[in-house]
């Protein structure tokens, strides 16, 4: 069993906080893995393996949003997130995507920034920011 803990600093949305520490446990047995937070019931259940998994505490609420990839030989790696309202209970599981779809050019901002027309680039003045969330909005 693999215990992940992760504490510090987040951006989500505007607001910035310093996050307590939350477990998301992730079991592997012969055929399957399976995930939990803390000591609840297991909310997913695969036969992928499963990389980078981590836990988000949403300040001043006790919404908690678990993170993880799951590794598929023949269909590479695939996303997933799982949201809690009360921090115990999950209520979804879903795939995701960390790649910005832009008219231009389809990208991951962590991997490498697409290469864009001079005449597209924003100048030293802009105000203008991509932001990208670690789930979908819902606003």
């Amino acid at each position: 069993m693999l215990r992940i803990g992760l504490q510090g600093t987040v951006f989500f949305g505007l607001l910035v906080a310093h996050l307590p520490a939350e477990e998301l446990l992730v079991s592997t047995s012969e055929l399957r893995t399976t995930l939990s937070l803390g000591d609840e019931p297991p909310f997913h259940v695969t036969t992928a393996h499963v990389t980078n998994p981590r836990v988000i505490h949403v300040p001043g609420s006790s919404v908690v949003l678990a993170l993880w990839t799951e590794r598929t030989g023949s269909h590479g790696d695939q996303a997933f997130y799982a949201l809690s309202k009360d921090g115990k209970r999950v209520d979804q599981v879903r795939m995701t995507s960390y790649h910005l779809q832009l008219k231009y050019a389809t990208f991951d901002p962590l991997a490498a920034a697409p290469d864009v027309q001079e005449s597209l680039r924003a100048d030293g003045a802009s105000r203008l920011h991509l932001v990208q969330f670690v789930v979908p909005s819902r606003r």
